[in-house]
């Protein structure tokens, strides 16, 4: 190698090890360099948040419309089993960004906003837990990002488990496709149409056309909790849902069609993510999974402001009972956050 060269491969080699590093400082952000705690006296809701260096802080004061916390959350994912995604390789560091690696990213986002992921299903073991029901009395959340519900849950009818596991309270967190509008086997995607409508009661997904959004949600959740997936392909028309479906909406929209949805299934739930797999989606999932999303969520209340190598105290008026509040630090980069029902 001309050794006139060797200036531009250091470039090169250092710009890729701050992209790798980059992304590892996302993951594995050291917990104990942070802390935040809430309590609520009925009117006032007091918290406290620390940090070693300098950190942005948000605090979300939300009322969950009577749905109580998840109980047990469950990531599934079973490579012997097709996908319906679009080709997604965009370069994340050194990696590119497929189901797997989504899903350990959106695992690692979730860690550190205060969220443990009880296990990893294949397509029998989400068979198994969805059989088994509920074994305390909080429901069970599943992750998918595969485009497509495995056969060993879904055909495309009715009856099928996953839509008695919801009607009975499951919560499902969706992405990567329209959501029932296929099955996946061992072999192949099968085609279900009108299987939309088994989970929304309506044909109501966005289905090509527009996929980016430059407005937001009315109601300020996307500056309140750092929401950055403007995407907005296979997303929920809310205004298309049948009578009776409640639902909360947060994000962007292009009027139409919004980037998030929570839609009401039975007792139980489906939050759709719209557009392919990407960092921005994977924020959104980690951070609204963490804040408590579910139909007729509603924001409150909320504070902010700056802490810096020590402690800051503030006080927020609210009343009532049975809020969810959610503290995190680190703004659009998310560093830290833990969550607790009062």
């Amino acid at each position: 190698m001309d050794r006139s060269e060797l200036p531009l491969v250091m470039v090169a080699v250092a710009i890729l090890a701050v992209l790798v590093a980059g992304e590892l400082i996302v993951v594995t952000s050291d917990g104990s360099q942070y802390s935040a705690s809430a309590a609520f006296d009925g009117s006032h809701l007091e918290y406290e948040v620390s940090a070693k260096g300098s950190k942005v802080y948000t605090v979300v004061v939300s009322d969950n419309d009577g749905y109580g916390d998840l109980g047990r959350l469950f990531i599934y994912y079973d490579p012997s089993y097709e996908e319906d995604l679009q080709e997604a390789v965009m370069a994340v560091g050194a990696r590119s960004l497929d189901q797997e690696y989504q899903l350990k990213q959106i695992e690692a986002a979730l860690k550190y906003r205060g969220v443990t992921v009880d296990g990893w299903l294949d397509a029998e073991g989400l068979r198994r837990t969805m059989d088994e029901g509920f074994p305390s009395d909080r429901p069970d959340g599943v992750i998918v990002v595969s485009g497509s519900l495995p056969s060993t849950v879904y055909s495309g009818h009715s009856d099928d488990k996953v839509i008695g596991w919801l009607e009975e309270g499951g919560r499902l967190f969706w992405a990567g496709a329209r959501l029932g509008e296929t099955y996946s086997t061992t072999e192949r995607i099968v085609a279900v149409p009108g299987g939309q409508s088994l989970f929304l009661g309506a044909e109501c997904l966005n289905p090509t056309g527009v996929s980016s959004a430059l407005s937001e949600v009315a109601g300020g959740s996307k500056e309140i909790l750092s929401l950055t997936n403007n995407e907005v392909l296979y997303a929920v028309n809310p205004s298309l849902l049948s009578e009776g479906r409640r639902s909360t909406v947060m994000g962007f929209t292009d009027g139409t069609y919004c980037s998030i949805a929570s839609v009401s299934v039975g007792k139980g739930a489906v939050c759709i993510y719209g557009g392919d797999l990407s960092n921005n989606q994977r924020n959104d999932i980690a951070q609204t999974i963490a804040m408590g999303i579910v139909p007729g969520t509603t924001v409150v209340a909320y504070d902010e402001g700056t802490v810096t190598r020590g402690t800051v105290e503030g006080s927020i008026d609210v009343s009532g009972t049975g809020f969810r509040v959610y503290i995190y630090l680190g703004g659009y980069y998310p560093v830290y956050g833990t969550s607790v029902t009062l």
